[in-house]
């Protein structure tokens, strides 16, 4: 499971396993990505190797944001790079990510990215390899 909270003063991406009888594995989660902006409205799929965590992300976009992810190990631990890598970026304002299953090591991403006001539910994807980051 993922989410974003403010502990650190801005909001960051955490993650945790949860047992199959419902136990939190770790407690307090582990940190995604605690780059500087903020991180917010994460989505996490398993892959078939790791799971891949995406969220809407400021630290380079300002307030437009960006979709950034990165895998974490079944084990619950955060693979490199250290805070994540890129996703979607440029024409639009990439908000509002989905990730799920695409098959045989690969995820698929969704977002919403509308260029103007008019466009506010334009969806767009990429898939992303379980082994790369695209």
């Amino acid at each position: 499971m993922v989410w974003e909270d403010n502990r650190s003063g801005e909001y960051d991406i955490y993650a945790t396993r949860v047992n199959d009888d419902g136990t939190v594995v770790q407690q307090n989660g582990v940190p995604v990505c605690t780059a500087d902006g903020r991180q917010t409205t994460a989505s996490v799929s398993f892959d078939g190797a790791n799971y891949l965590v995406v969220w809407h992300d400021t630290r380079t976009a300002g307030v437009a944001g960006e979709i950034w992810g990165r895998h974490v190990s079944p084990a619950g631990d955060p693979l490199s790079p250290e805070h994540g890598f890129l996703i979607a970026a440029g024409t639009g304002r990439p908000m509002l990510p989905w990730v799920a299953s695409a098959g045989e090591g690969r995820s698929l991403v969704l977002y919403q990215s509308p260029a103007t006001l008019s466009e506010v539910g334009r969806i767009r994807g990429r898939t992303v390899a379980a082994t790369g980051h695209g």
